[in-house]
């Protein structure tokens, strides 16, 4: 029997025991011996493990893939798909690319520790044989919730949660309710009428009612009953509020929403990751940012003009996203001097979200808002904005004296344009033309001052 192996794992002379295909399109044929260059190719097509002979086995004529399309179907209930390994391998293959998952899963200790999770929860024959049941009934409804176990897994991984098997667990069985749910209608490619999306609903009753009937903890049920809720009472089936809704439920939360945005619907094509980043974020009272913030640092995927540092400590805007490859996004200067893509070998990477739009992040190892605004208030007086210029001085200088305001804004700006143009970052003509600007300002928000006072 051919032994499964992780990329890293693959030795000069190893021979694949079957053929490799993306869809319908041949990539290595079975009898393939492993060289550098093959290593390489698998790595680029995003394959994290392959079958590999035993010493001394050999190979046996192999179908055609149509063929082997039928027999997999075929024998899904069979011997070899009951080989846990293979499942994990199976349904990383179907849901994991870098395209959703960032670089995360490129650590292969954390890849060998997740298979050794999902081993350890499906050992329970009662959920191995209910995700069978589940993906045979509904695949998609199947890859869904082995997305949402390996994502929850690692935002609690990354959150040093205790009990993280018992929060995984929760996450891969949440949705087990679609069992009683018609496969023709979780499948319907159209939009749902309002009865099919009430039926729809009554997934999570019938989660409730498998967690009861098999004894298992509350918090299985509580995961498996309000995944759908929101923190503003907008979500069903109870319309909870903040308050009524655990952690382990506001984690699951946000990464099931992810999930059902980011991988293929029956009726829809996926979002793309940066995009469905962005929703969530619009929709921050919907979901606890708090752990939102955490689940975007951990697959350093950022929005279209999130502000962001860098592991070299500089500060940087998102300036377009790579749809590829979002964790290496077009970045550009806080001041708008320069753009820049990370290096492709990672050595500088993204790991801190600081603002977006009007949400800020407040972690204690981040950038201040204040900052934050002082970068952007730099960059629109650079660039000739002047109204945003005004508005981010008014910010930055709420609260001070007018002498406060000239020393510590004023004349901290004059410096940092000198500075730019000593350092080649500005032309003369910039930096004469920047000083202008700060005239401008300095003569416009001092007068007025000075107006109120009399």
């Amino acid at each position: 029997m051919a032994i499964i192996k992780l990329l890293g794992n693959l030795k000069k002379g190893d021979i694949l025991s079957e053929d490799i295909y993306n869809k319908s399109t041949l990539l290595l044929r079975a009898g393939t011996e492993i060289d550098r260059e093959t290593v390489k190719l698998l790595a680029r097509w995003k394959i994290p493990a392959v079958r590999i002979l035993k010493e001394g086995e050999s190979i046996e004529a192999q179908p055609l893939y149509s063929q082997q399309k039928k027999k997999r179907e075929a024998i899904l209930f069979s011997k070899e798909f009951l080989d846990i390994k293979h499942l994990f391998y199976e349904s990383l293959k179907y849901v994991v690319n870098e395209s959703r998952y960032g670089y995360v899963l490129h650590n292969e200790e954390k890849l060998l520790w997740l298979e050794q999770l999902f081993g350890t929860i499906v050992s329970n024959q009662l959920i191995l044989t209910s995700l069978y049941k589940l993906k045979k009934h509904d695949p998609y409804s199947y890859y869904h919730s082995f997305d949402v176990f390996l994502l929850g897994a690692l935002l609690a991984d990354v959150l040093g949660m205790e009990h993280a098997e018992e929060f995984a667990t929760g996450c891969l069985i949440h949705d087990i309710g679609k069992l009683q749910i018609s496969k023709d209608l979780l499948v319907k490619s159209e939009k749902l009428t309002k009865t099919e999306f009430e039926i729809m609903q009554q997934h999570t009753h019938f989660g409730v009612d498998w967690v009861r009937e098999h004894n298992l903890p509350d918090y299985f049920e509580q995961m498996a009953k309000s995944h759908h809720e929101r923190l503003d009472g907008s979500g069903y089936p109870e319309g909870l509020c903040d308050e009524n809704l655990s952690n382990k439920v506001r984690m699951l939360m946000i990464v099931d929403n992810y999930s059902a945005l980011t991988l293929k619907r029956p009726y829809r094509n996926p979002i793309a990751a940066t995009k469905a980043i962005q929703l969530l974020l619009e929709k921050q009272h919907k979901f606890d940012l708090h752990y939102l913030i955490h689940f975007i640092e951990l697959l350093n995927i950022y929005p279209v003009n999130s502000i962001v540092k860098l592991s070299n400590g500089k500060t940087a805007r998102v300036k377009e996203s790579n749809r590829r490859q979002p964790y290496r996004p077009l970045l550009e200067e806080l001041d708008g001097s320069s753009t820049f893509e990370l290096p492709t070998n990672l050595s500088v990477t993204i790991p801190r979200f600081l603002k977006w739009d009007h949400i800020t992040a407040e972690h204690g190892t981040h950038l201040s808002q204040q900052e934050v605004e002082w970068a952007l208030y730099l960059k629109h007086l650079l660039n000739g904005n002047n109204e945003e210029t005004a508005s981010l001085y008014d910010e930055l200088s709420q609260g001070m004296s007018q002498e406060s305001a000239f020393i510590d804004i004023i004349v901290k700006t004059i410096n940092e344009i000198s500075e730019q143009w000593d350092n080649g970052k500005l032309s003369a003509g910039e930096e004469h033309d920047a000083l202008l600007r700060l005239l401008t300002l300095l003569q416009n928000k001092f007068m007025k001052a000075e107006v109120t006072e009399v």
